[in-house]
């Protein structure tokens, strides 16, 4: 799966390396070590935060301070941040 978006309980506290830092709606993109990172990912993964953010049923349905986009890879793209 090249993405994942998943919608948390509000009731429910993830502790763990990086559930705390999920919010209610979360797009999440992983890229296994054999797999490059590019400016496209980042696009891509951006992207389809703000196409699922605006498909809500109803305006502002998914706030967008309610949604995290997180990317992981098993190294730190130093290329790309350039």
């Amino acid at each position: 799966m090249d993405l994942l978006i998943i919608k948390k309980l509000t009731d429910v506290r993830i502790e763990n390396e990086l559930g705390h830092i999920f919010k209610r709606f979360n797009v999440v993109e992983y890229k296994n070590p054999d797999d490059a990172l590019s400016i496209d990912d980042y696009y891509k993964t951006t992207g389809y935060a703000c196409l699922y953010k605006g498909l809500g049923e109803a305006v502002d349905q998914i706030p967008a301070d309610e949604l995290t986009i997180s990317i992981f890879r098993e190294s730190y793209p130093r290329e790309m941040f350039k």
